[in-house]
Formats: structure tokens, sequence, C-alpha cells
């Protein structure tokens, strides 16, 4: 799985990391399930995780950009089944949404549902 990069609808670069495996989440102490080398986790172990690295929690909005460049190219090396990432974004009942990247739903149910974590940043514009 390859880092991806490309410009969102509003004109900003952003890159997302590849998913986060297990022997990441080990590495940090940070609890989590396996799925296939996949760490699968809660929101606060995800948000602990991605502090840890000094990385950033997608928006909802950016993982709805990801779902919509994914499925314009045919990098398959991004699994998009069933997975659902973890956002920053928080709902009306405060807990924060996960985006499934199959379709670009959004729950944001339960903060104790095991999602899968990607970190993203912005990248500048060359001056």
């Amino acid at each position: 799985m390859n880092e991806i990069i490309f410009e969102t609808s509003w004109g900003e670069k952003l890159c997302f990391s590849p998913l986060i495996s297990k022997a990441i989440a080990d590495k940090f102490d940070i609890e989590s399930e396996e799925w296939q080398g996949l760490a699968d986790m809660e929101f606060n172990s995800a948000a602990s995780l991605v502090s840890r690295l000094g990385k950033r929690l997608p928006t909802s909005t950016e993982l709805h950009e990801l779902h919509l460049w994914l499925t314009k190219t045919s990098d398959r090396s991004w699994p998009i089944g069933v997975n659902a990432i973890w956002s920053s974004t928080k709902s009306r009942n405060g807990c924060h949404c996960s985006v499934l990247l199959f379709n670009a739903n959004c729950d944001a149910d339960n903060d104790s549902r095991h999602c899968f974590v990607s970190c993203v940043s912005t990248i500048c514009a060359e001056a």
C-alpha cells in the first residue's frame, strides 16, 4: 500500500499515509486488533497513535475526497472494500465519524467501534 497524493475539489493537495499497521500500533503500545496486518482500533486509540506520530486524522470531507480519487484511478494498492477509516470530524451526538472508502458513507454512532487509521497532511504548493 502506497501513500496517496492528490488535489482535492477545492484545490488543496493532500497526502494520505498508508493505513497504519498493527506493528506500528504495537511499537507505540496502542491497543488494537489485527486484520491482514493492519491495526483496527477504537477512536481514542487512533487519536492517541496519530498524535504520537506527530500527524493528524483526516476530516470526513477529506476522506470523501479520497473515496472519489480512489474510484477515478487504477491504483488498487489501497483496499476499498468494507473498511472504515477514522476521521477527526465529530457528529451532533459527540461521536467521531468513520468513513467507508467503498461508498463514502459516514457512520458516527460509537467511538468504541474498531476502524482503520490513515494520517493526512497538506502539501504546500511550490513557490
